[in-house]
Formats: structure tokens, sequence, C-alpha cells
């Protein structure tokens, strides 16, 4: 039995065909455009700065308005809690309290977290670069906060 199409089904059809082959003609010829969430770690750094400002000028026994007045620069960025030298235990931490370290974002707590849970509690805070995502520079910028019990 044959299928025969009325002259507005015809061009009905062909527009939806017009319309479909120019989205992919569109789509192809138009500049690739690959959006990436990359999560930004600029708080941070900014605390690991200001936390070792503060360090460095306590050590040298300079004034204490130097210790109370950082940079106006660190000062807008700053709204996370602030961390203190050797505060947290990597093998008692939550994500959020893990997600406060440098460079640390909640991916990487996870896996923290999933790393402590596979293999049990970290024997010394080098053990920590075994998690995907934390190499030499990362974990150069996470000792000085943190501790294993």
């Amino acid at each position: 039995m044959p299928f025969y199409l009325s002259k507005s089904e015809q061009r009905a059809l062909l527009l939806v065909a017009l319309i479909i082959i120019t989205a992919i003609l569109i789509e192809w010829f138009k500049p690739h455009q690959i959006h990436t969430k990359i999560y930004d770690y600029s708080l941070q750094d900014s605390l690991f700065k200001a936390l070792s400002l503060q360090t460095s000028t306590e050590n040298t026994t300079q004034t204490s308005a130097a210790v109370s007045s950082p940079a106006p620069a660190l000062v807008k960025k700053k709204t996370k809690k602030e961390l203190q030298a050797k505060s947290i235990n990597i093998n008692k931490a939550g994500k959020d309290e893990l997600t406060r370290l440098p460079r640390i974002g909640p991916k990487i707590a996870d896996r923290i977290i999933a790393y402590r849970k596979e293999n049990g509690p970290f024997k010394s805070i080098d053990e920590i670069k075994k998690v995907k995502g934390i190499g030499n520079k990362t974990f150069n910028k996470l000792a000085p906060f943190i501790v294993v019990h």
C-alpha cells in the first residue's frame, strides 16, 4: 500500500527537515566552546598567605599591629574561618573541615575520606600524598595545617 502525503504535509515535512539541517550546520560551523567548571582556590590561597604572614610576624616578634592588619586585598576574600597551624586532624576531620584546607575542594575532601575508609587512618601526614589530586605542591600548602593522631 503506497504512502501519500498531501501538499501541505509535504511542505511541513520539508520545513522540519530544513530546520534540522540548519541547526546541524550551525552546530558544525560555529566555534566549539568547552565550558569546564574549575574549582577556584584563590580563597584558600589567600587564607594561607594571611596565616603565613601572621606566623612569620609572630616568630620574629614584630609588633602586633602588623599581625592584626593583613593586606587589604586579603581582607576582601576572607569568608571562611581562619585556620591555625596544625589545627586539623586528617584522621578525624569531616568534609566541611577538610575543605577549609588550602587547595582542597569538595571532591578531594571526599577522596581523603574514601581513602581513610579503605586504608584505615593516616600514619603520617606524608601519606596524604597517596590521595588522588594531592601532589607535592598541594601537600606543601597543606602541611602546616594538618596533623595525624
